[in-house]
């Protein structure tokens, strides 16, 4: 009897365990990269990358973010049930290119909250196939003046409030004269130089850049502009876009300090608001509750555009308590449907960001 009790018992763990770990909504690609081959350099084209919800939860794709303009991606705006398939849709333009390599960012409330998607491939003149390409000129494709450069986008991907990193991009003096590096406008966790400052023509170098995740105190999506000058002459076309995700780090949690840490809960995350007239104010206050067993942080509240202001009551919720996330949309300005996001980041290791959606429609 006691064997037999016992055998019920671990069946029992089992079930909970793998419950645990599915209780979540869960983002899966068939394929996270895609090479196009050889393509025309005057015809778009166009890749699906197909996705399904393999968790318990609906899945919610908060943002989609290209490296460059000449990728443009369309994803599904709305929740996706557990179960569900859909496809991110990403439009390469190669005019002007020939072997590329381009990322794409999805940003959700699966875990981990970000996947990188590639597309590659290389691109030909159909009026010229036979020309021969530089390659110093296809790699140093983008310009500020006579400095090539690989990328004007510095990415630093996810980062811990108590990391510094450092990342590079290739330059190269494309000129006849030499170039005397500088930078302004540098916020005060960034540290970038150039190596070597002064560059010979046709000399190659780097851009260092050193981003300091504690300087920086704050969460989520980072976006900074720098801006370079040469011989120190400003100006703001010659721009550097530098990007980072400030995540809390779960990963020392032992296993009893997850089964204890505070657990998010969002009632009727998403709503609608119907159909108002231009200029009208909606009001909403959303229930926020910490169904764990320790205080739930709330680290970051914000709106996807500035028609949209969101305000917590508390910021540390005691386990079993709620708070009131009172929010206003404003429509002066607007028409036609509309879709706005509030993120929440929180400590909650198994869903520090979550999104509130609100929707509806604004007529004359």
């Amino acid at each position: 009897m006691k064997k037999q009790i016992l055998i019920a018992f671990h069946i029992l763990a089992i079930a909970m365990i793998l419950n645990a770990q599915t209780v979540a909504p869960k983002l899966q690609f068939e394929t996270t990269s895609h090479d196009f081959g050889k393509i025309p350099d005057n015809q778009k084209v166009t890749y699906q990358f197909k996705l399904k919800n393999t968790g318990s939860q609906p899945l919610i794709i908060t943002n989609v973010q290209a490296a460059c303009g000449c990728t443009t991606p369309n994803w599904p705006k709305n929740p996706l049930v557990p179960g569900a398939s859909a496809t991110i849709d990403v439009e390469f333009n190669p005019a002007g290119y020939r072997a590329f390599s381009k990322t794409i960012t999805v940003y959700s409330n699966s875990e981990p909250n970000s996947v990188v998607l590639t597309i590659s491939g290389e691109a030909f003149s159909p009026n010229n196939p036979v020309v021969a390409v530089d390659e110093d000129k296809e790699k140093f494709k983008a310009r500020m003046g006579n400095l090539g450069l690989v990328s004007t986008h510095i990415g630093f991907g996810n980062i811990f409030p108590q990391d510094v990193k450092k990342n590079v991009v290739e330059i190269k003096n494309m000129g006849t004269t030499p170039l005397n590096i500088g930078f302004f406008s540098v916020p005060d966790h960034i540290t970038i130089k150039a190596v070597p400052e002064v560059l010979a023509p046709n000399a190659k170098g780097l851009i260092e850049v050193t981003f300091n995740g504690a300087k920086k105190n704050d969460w989520d999506y980072i976006f900074d502009r720098v801006y370079v000058t040469f011989d120190g002459q400003r100006n703001f076309d010659n721009t550097l876009n530098i990007t980072a995700i400030i995540t809390e780090d779960f990963n020392k949690l032992s296993d009893a300090e997850r089964q204890n840490a505070p657990v998010i809960s969002i009632e009727n995350a998403n709503y609608d608001f119907g159909e108002i007239k231009a200029g009208t104010q909606v009001k909403m206050s959303f229930k926020l509750t910490n169904n764990g067993k320790m205080p739930l942080v709330i680290r970051k509240v914000k709106a996807s555009c500035g028609c949209t202001a969101a305000e917590p009551k508390e910021m540390v919720i005691l386990p079993g308590k709620f708070t009131l996330v009172e929010s206003v949309f404003d429509s002066t300005g607007r028409t036609g449907d509309q879709s706005k996001s509030i993120t929440i980041i929180t400590n909650d290791p198994k869903n520090s960001r979550s999104v509130i959606w609100i929707k509806g429609k604004v007529t004359n």
